[in-house]
Order: structure tokens, then C-alpha cells, then sequence
């Protein structure tokens, strides 16, 4: 066995490979699910390998779950800065933060936004019967409690409205701190951030539920969207 010539092919090999992944980042467009047309305004802050992060998500979310998503662009977008987000679903389009620290992250984004695509396309089924909104309520209101036990003294009514509003996500993020706001909601909530809206409540549920394999986790913590989860996947799959 030539070891000399063993080495030479092993790092030709590893050089393609480096310059293939290269290219892959480098790459501006791409295509999910063979429809979904994604666009690379900026390029990503660290090396992303958008193309991975695709194929994970045609392995987990449904393209029937996408109907509502038309185009997906990637950049520096002042508005997400504005509104201290790091993803957008608006009208059909997704738009995400090109300062990503890790493929994971980026993941998380896509599909937390993904969610918000499919209360458009499935609302009806989401909320009508009011359950799920009664479940995040009596969430809110709790935390309302353990909040005023912390010393915090917050008006109740932001806390009984189901819908986002930048007083309340102020409040949270700015006088209470997602640090604290996390360890006093373990158990309650999947993330600080589900807490801002009922929206959010859905969004981050579904984002866990097809993102980890402990589904058991988001039907003990979120009873009521984790029924949504299963009719949802029931309904696309008659």
C-alpha cells in the first residue's frame, strides 16, 4: 500500500469537499421543497450552509404546511432591527436575519416563522374553538401573579390581552429581563418570547414540536396547541 499516495487522495478529497461547502454558502438562491424560491440579499454573518438547513426542513415540515409562502429572502433588514426580531412572516414572504450565529439558529427562525405561515392558511381550525386561547390566558394570568409575588407591579389588563403589544413585550424584555422571566416560567411556557401573544404561544410550540423529539414535552406544557399540532397534521395528511 502506497501510504504517500493515501494522503494525497484523502486531502484532494478533503479540498473538494472545503471548496464545494464554500460555493454552497456563497450561493445566493435556492429552492425549498422544489418551490419555495429563497433569495440571499446579504450574505449570512458567520459560514451558514443554507442548503443543509433547507434539506433538514423538507425532512420535517410538510410542504402542505407552506400553501401561504410564496418566497423566503435572507439580509440586513432595518425593520426586523426595529422591531428587535431576527425573522418576519409578512404577506407570503419570510424574512430573515442574515446575522445568524449557527445553522441551529437559523433553523429555529425559518420555522418559528413557518408557524405564523400556517395560522393564515389554517386558522379557522387553530382558534375558532377558543381553547387554546383560554389556555394561554390562564398561563398569562398566573404569571401575572408570580410576578407581583417578584415585586413587579404591572396594570393586569396587558396581561388579559391575547393579541402582542409593545408595552407588554417592553415590560418583559426590559423590566423583567428573559433571564428571570425564564426560570420563572419553566413549566409554563415554552420560551419567554411564547409569552408576548397568543400568536407567539402557537408559533413557539410548533417550532419546538418539529424541531426536538420530546413531543410529550410541548403536550405537557401547552396541552391545547399540542391537540392544534396533531389536527393539523391530521387534516393535511386526509
Amino acid at each position: 500500500m502506497n501510504r504517500n499516495l493515501d494522503k494525497s487522495q484523502a486531502a484532494v478529497a478533503d479540498y473538494v469537499t472545503t471548496q464545494a461547502k464554500k460555493a454552497l454558502i456563497k450561493q445566493k438562491e435556492f429552492l425549498l421543497h422544489g418551490k419555495i424560491h429563497a433569495y440571499v440579499k446579504n450574505a449570512f454573518t458567520e459560514d451558514i450552509d443554507l442548503g443543509s438547513v433547507f434539506k433538514t426542513i423538507e425532512n420535517i415540515i410538510p410542504l402542505d404546511f407552506l400553501s401561504e409562502v410564496d418566497i423566503i429572502y435572507i439580509g440586513d433588514f432595518e425593520e426586523l432591527k426595529e422591531r428587535r426580531v431576527n425573522a418576519l412572516y409578512d404577506n407570503g414572504a419570510l424574512y430573515i436575519s442574515n446575522e445568524q450565529s449557527s445553522e441551529e439558529d437559523l433553523l429555529d427562525d425559518i420555522v418559528h416563522e413557518f408557524a405564523h405561515a400556517v395560522e393564515r392558511s389554517h386558522g379557522e381550525l387553530i382558534y375558532s374553538d377558543g381553547l387554546m386561547r383560554r389556555e394561554f390566558l390562564a398561563k398569562r394570568e398566573k404569571l401575572y401573579f408570580l410576578l407581583k409575588a417578584e415585586g413587579f407591579n404591572f396594570d393586569d389588563r396587558l396581561f388579559m390581552n391575547p393579541e402582542f403589544t409593545e408595552e407588554l413585550d417592553s415590560l418583559l424584555m426590559d423590566e423583567v429581563g428573559y433571564e428571570k422571566l425564564t426560570s420563572l416560567t419553566i413549566g409554563l411556557f415554552i420560551d419567554p418570547y411564547s409569552i408576548t401573544s397568543l400568536r407567539e404561544y402557537f408559533a413557539s410550540a410548533f417550532e419546538f414540536f418539529f424541531l426536538h423529539t420530546d413531543k410529550k414535552y410541548v403536550q405537557n406544557i401547552c396541552p391545547m396547541v399540542y391537540e392544534k399540532i396533531i389536527e393539523l397534521i391530521n387534516y393535511i395528511e386526509v
